[in-house]
């Protein structure tokens, strides 16, 4: 695994959605306001993307040899 972001276990609040993995490929929020894109649904943390220009940024793609890969997500809508 190179990548685990979870907003609803994250460190909550700021800018970095902080990569759990332990290989430091922290994501950075883009176009989002953290006072008030950092939201609670159903008891836990997580990220309300407005559906326009919000988005979450890592370098993760850019690393080398990287061809292959699974992207899984949960999206309340």
């Amino acid at each position: 695994m190179v990548g685990a972001w979870a907003p609803s276990v994250s460190q909550w609040g700021g800018t970095i959605l902080r990569d759990l993995s332990g290989q430091g490929n922290h994501g950075t929020l883009t176009n989002m306001d953290p006072a008030t894109d950092w939201v609670t649904s159903g008891g836990y943390g997580a990220l309300d993307f407005d559906g326009s220009d919000d988005l979450v940024t890592t370098n993760l793609l850019s690393l080398p040899n990287l061809h292959q890969f699974s992207f899984v997500a949960w999206a309340f809508v």
